[in-house]
């Protein structure tokens, strides 16, 4: 194999991301604050029981099996919501819905 240099200079690791370097702990704290935000800190240390807690991190994914999600993974069934007839996603399920 052949060293490939762009501008002449060796290569040099760099860790952006903290100021101590490169640590396990610095990559999981910066996948927690940016990658996560605040609403998943706040869903896992509410004092909620866990199964609200999951269901809430699933709704903040959008991944609960809503008609719209399930069409996505080839389900034959109507996408529209049983009661109003518009399309059915989380948003609209849990927040717009009339009914």
């Amino acid at each position: 194999a052949k060293k490939l240099s762009l501008n002449g200079s060796p290569d040099q690791v760099i860790w952006k991301l903290s100021k101590g370097g490169f640590t396990t702990k610095s990559v999981y704290e910066w996948l927690e604050k940016d990658l996560l935000g605040p609403n998943y800190k706040l869903i896992w240390k509410a004092k909620i029981p866990l199964k609200i807690k999951i269901f809430l991190w699933q709704l903040f994914q959008n991944a609960i099996p809503t008609r719209d999600n399930l069409c996505k993974r080839n389900w034959p069934g109507n996408p529209t919501c049983s009661f109003c007839h518009n399309i059915e996603t989380a948003d609209h399920l849990f927040f717009g819905c009339v009914f």
